[in-house]
């Protein structure tokens, strides 16, 4: 999650002249709407994690194909040595 400094802000903008409970509320408010945010860590690690689970799935329709394929040729083979 995105790291939010309350108490810098708040520092912030008591010294820039808003009152104290002002800028306490505004900064509450805005760690509220940053707090869910992603870091470029999280998505990185998301992204891994796709990428991983991607290959996976490939890894298993390739086998599925070639599975299907094998299944395919027997069953004309099969067909060929009946018609012989």
């Amino acid at each position: 999650m995105v790291a939010f400094d309350v108490e810098r802000m708040v520092r912030r903008m008591v010294d820039a002249g808003a009152p104290r409970e002002l800028a306490v509320t505004v900064a509450d408010e805005v760690e509220a709407a940053v707090g869910g945010l992603a870091t470029r860590e999280d998505v990185q690690l998301l992204r891994a994690e796709l990428h991983e689970a991607l290959h996976a799935q490939t890894w298993r329709l390739v086998t599925f194909g070639v599975a299907l394929a094998a299944v395919v040729v027997a069953a004309i083979a099969g067909i060929v040595a009946a018609l012989v």
